[in-house]
């Protein structure tokens, strides 16, 4: 299961993503609660179709990546333009949540995938 975005070449607008998993009917999708599970970083990984891999923490210097709703699992990235430059590629993405004190990780989604593929 997976959930797709398409994104413009060069696009700057935020992208919201909604953490979650699905059934495993897989007709359903439930976001988690990261107030609950006491998230207080995130990581974005994507991944292009030539295999190269990049990463976003929402405590970098300059954070692209935030819990924007975290009672409803929603992380929004805020890019540049320069990190959707590549139109017509495909990233395959997930994300990576650390719960305070970095004791307990875990992978959105377990189960899937979110796809962004670059349009032109």
């Amino acid at each position: 299961m997976h959930q797709h975005y398409q994104i413009r070449a060069g696009s700057t607008e935020p992208v919201v993503f909604v953490l979650g998993e699905w059934t495993n009917d897989g007709k359903t999708f439930a976001a988690v609660n990261l107030t609950t599970l006491a998230v207080n970083k995130v990581i974005f990984h994507r991944k292009t179709k030539a295999g190269d891999v990049d990463s976003f923490a929402s405590d970098d210097v300059s954070p692209k990546i935030a819990i924007t709703d975290a009672p409803n699992g929603k992380i929004t990235f805020t890019p540049a333009a320069a990190d959707w430059a590549a139109a017509a590629d495909r990233y395959s993405c997930y994300f990576e949540t650390q719960e305070s004190g970095g004791s307990s990780v875990t992978f959105y989604p377990s189960n899937g995938v979110y796809t962004i593929s670059i349009i032109s």
